[in-house]
């Protein structure tokens, strides 16, 4: 600042920078632009905190290396904010935010639910299967679409699964989460003795619909 008098060849300048001073301020803002562009390509989408300390290393970068520009930079970014030179253009990359140039993807509406079925099945067995045949001491398995969906062994120190019912009767097979057009059989193991149930379709949830004859309306009125 000039101090204003009578003698102004009393007010000593201002001593200007030397030459290496600004080619070393010069030379490192070069290279943090050369960095700033190595991490813009290995980070293309930063977080909001490195987007941050990415905003201020290149407004330091870009004052040294606008040191050497030709002309007066004078930079007003609010009436009460305004700067010169270096540290104008410092304020000027800083202040410019642009927008995100990744949009944070809209999560589309979950598909609609498919239709599924809890299937239960009650084993018959023919009269003389039935003589060999001791329930509580089977192993039951259930294969779905030619893979096994669970087993449930008979011995007592197993872990038993919620789907096989076993009483003095027979026994009961629940078949959850079932889809229309899946194919299921049940196999039963007990003392040497081995059953395969009959293969099963899951129907379509499709109903065919065929026109019906209506009886003549009587006609006229009363």
């Amino acid at each position: 600042m000039r101090v204003m008098g009578t003698d102004d060849a009393a007010v000593e300048a201002k001593p200007a920078a030397a030459p290496y001073e600004k080619l070393a301020t010069f030379l490192f803002g070069v290279l943090l632009l050369a960095a700033m562009l190595i991490v813009a390509v290995l980070i293309p989408n930063p977080s909001e905190s490195q987007s941050l300390t990415f905003r201020v290393v290149l407004a330091v970068a870009a004052s040294g290396f606008a040191i050497f520009l030709p002309g007066a930079v004078n930079i007003i970014i609010h009436p009460a904010l305004r700067a010169s030179g270096a540290l104008g253009v410092l304020l000027l990359v800083y202040a410019f935010n642009p927008p995100k140039t990744v949009s944070t993807p809209v999560q589309s509406a979950p598909p609609p639910p498919t239709n599924k079925y809890n299937l239960v099945l009650k084993l018959t067995f023919s009269a003389a299967d039935l003589r060999n045949l001791i329930p509580y001491e089977a192993n039951v398995s259930a294969v779905v679409n030619n893979g096994i969906s669970f087993t449930d062994p008979a011995h007592p120190d197993s872990l038993h699964t919620k789907f096989v019912q076993r009483a003095s009767g027979g026994i009961t097979v629940t078949l959850p989460d079932l889809s229309a057009g899946d194919k299921l059989a049940i196999f039963v193991d007990q003392g040497g003795h081995r059953w395969r149930s009959d293969e099963m379709r899951m129907p379509e949830a499709n109903l065919e619909m065929h026109a019906i004859k209506t009886p003549p309306s009587s006609g006229g009125q009363r």
